[in-house]
């Protein structure tokens, strides 16, 4: 058996936590560091002293007190420059030790792209609709079914099986009537106006608005 995997029963064994050792492992990498640097920062300026009657050569002790100064110097610009993004973006970076970092973008919400999806979705029949017009004296398809469109581009985003609402009958104009609209099942409710334009309103406003514009039709 490997003398490596023996152990001696009642023999205490002393080791650090993880944390600790860690941290030593830390502490021992910068420290390597610095000494590195420093040997890089004697070579460097005793090799340009050597050419030059004004400087003169350091010692080891000498390098290595400007390494660790250039190193605090460097800690205190960065500090800085981290305050100053925090100044100028309130909320958006977060404390990290002696330095700020950007915030994960944990608060965009999905709605928003959700949202994106339907609108996309929605100017594919915009598009549509406006050809339709265009090839037929401005005047929009009688119905869904006249319309001759793929059943797909009447349902609505993310609710199988719904289509949108159609106000059959329109001609292309500049009267803010709405042609299009989704169910009001959302916060944001997007129409399409006999125009063209794609108009988006709040759910109380649209469900009383497509209310008025069903009473007007009614009224013809």
């Amino acid at each position: 058996m490997n003398a490596m995997y023996l152990q001696l029963a009642g023999m205490p064994s002393l080791s650090l936590n993880a944390p600790y050792v860690e941290r030593l492992q830390a502490v021992s990498f910068f420290s390597v560091v610095i000494v590195v640097s420093s040997v890089l920062v004697l070579l460097g300026w005793n090799l340009l002293a050597g050419s030059s009657q004004t400087l003169r050569k350091l010692k080891y002790g000498e390098a290595l007190f400007l390494t660790i100064l250039w190193g605090l110097a460097s800690v205190v610009v960065l500090t800085m420059i981290s305050g100053a993004r925090e100044l100028m973006t309130p909320g958006a970076w977060q404390r990290n030790g002696l330095t700020h970092q950007l915030k994960a973008n944990e608060h965009r919400p999905a709605v928003d792209e959700k949202r994106e999806q339907r609108r996309e979705k929605l100017e594919r029949l915009q598009l549509m609709l406006m050809q339709y017009a265009l090839t037929h004296d401005g005047e929009y398809p009688k119905s869904i079914e006249a319309s001759g469109f793929d059943d797909s581009v009447w349902v609505m985003s993310e609710v199988p099986l719904v289509r949108y609402e159609y106000f059959n009958g329109e001609k292309y104009g500049e009267r803010p009537a709405p042609l299009v609209s989704e169910k009001p099942n959302y916060e944001q409710v997007l129409m399409i106006f006999v125009n063209g334009s794609i108009v988006e309103m709040e759910r109380t406003n649209a469900e009383e608005f497509l209310k008025d514009a069903k009473n007007l039709r009614r009224l013809k």
